[in-house]
């Protein structure tokens, strides 16, 4: 009698592994399509900030033009 616990349990543990297993590639699968994503934002606000250069500016500092300081010549 004991045997057969041990093997049903066994067969719940193993169950129970494969459906975390599988919980866990779906998680794995989502997480790499919003990585993708995420790729694709920044790609695309990286090209912007080189196109144009003032918003750099902010992005890097995110403040107000007017609160900008005054730059020293360049040299």
């Amino acid at each position: 009698m004991t045997e057969r616990n041990q093997k049903k349990e066994k067969q719940k543990l193993k169950e129970l592994k494969e459906q975390e297993r599988q919980k866990l590639l779906d998680l794995y699968e989502e997480l790499k399509k919003y990585l993708k994503f995420l790729y694709q934002v920044l790609r695309n606000e990286i090209v912007s900030i080189l196109k144009n250069p003032e918003k750099k500016i902010i992005l890097l500092f995110p403040i107000y033009y007017n609160e900008l300081p005054k730059r020293p010549p360049s040299v």
